[in-house]
């Protein structure tokens, strides 16, 4: 659950910005990146594209390494970015692009 810990920032749904290390639930959710990491395909979307959302897919990809970033997908059409703060969305497209991670619309998802 994000933010369950009062004390520290969370960007990303899956650690605290600064960990506790008297509170596990702020720590890398590892069970659950474990648990994403055996689908083939991750669609990803959220609010918001610059911050939040940016925030959990770095830390995704930095546990799952490099090869399965591929697996990501982000629905471009179901994201937007913090007003005023639309460069750090796009900089974390190119970003995660680079690294393997593909974009597209939900109108382009196949059934």
């Amino acid at each position: 659950v994000k933010g369950s810990n009062i004390l520290t920032e969370y960007y990303s749904a899956v650690r605290a910005d600064v960990p506790d290390d008297e509170d596990e639930t702020t720590k890398l959710n590892i069970p659950f990146i474990d648990t994403v990491k055996q689908a083939d395909r991750i669609y990803t979307s959220g609010e918001a594209l610059s911050h939040c959302l940016a925030s959990t897919m770095r830390d995704v990809a930095e546990a799952f390494g490099e090869e399965n970033v591929k697996k990501f997908v982000l629905l471009r059409n179901t994201t937007s970015s913090v007003g005023g703060c639309e460069a750090l969305g796009e900089t974390f497209i190119k970003e995660m692009t680079k690294r393997g991670m593909k974009v597209m619309d939900t109108t382009d998802v196949k059934k």
